[in-house]
């Protein structure tokens, strides 16, 4: 991740219409985040309303050639956000969840230690507990 300069001014209109992903999805985002790239030539960093609205700002970064200038983090956990994160081109996603994420997460340890076979659901725990 790239250093970040002192930011010189935090830019945001929550009342402008220009900068919502009104749709929810990728192609929202992109639209969005071309108006904010048009409107701001020099930017430290992009925090996109989820990882729809992310995904389609990466488009917009990437096809105006600033794909790298601005550190972006989004929210939702998504598949396709955690591999924005692993391809080195996004800096974080998180789910909305986390205390629920933290429960089912203590609950597969304390299973795991004592031996116990995990409750049903998709959730499991990779490697051991020691």
């Amino acid at each position: 991740m790239p250093t970040l300069p002192r930011p010189e001014a935090l830019v945001n209109d929550p009342t402008s219409r220009r900068y919502h992903n009104d749709t929810d999805d990728v192609a929202g985002g992109y639209l969005a985040a071309q108006n904010v790239l048009a409107d701001f030539p020099r930017l430290a960093g992009l925090v996109p309303y989820n990882d729809e609205t992310m995904l389609g700002t990466l488009g917009a970064l990437r096809e105006a050639g600033r794909l790298g200038e601005a550190v972006t983090v989004s929210r939702n956990g998504t598949p396709l956000g955690v591999q924005a994160v692993r391809d080195g081109v996004h800096a974080g996603t998180w789910d909305l969840d986390a205390i629920g994420l933290g429960q089912v997460v203590a609950d597969l340890v304390a299973r795991a230690t004592v031996g116990a076979r995990t409750s049903t659901g998709s959730a499991s725990l990779a490697g051991s507990v020691r």
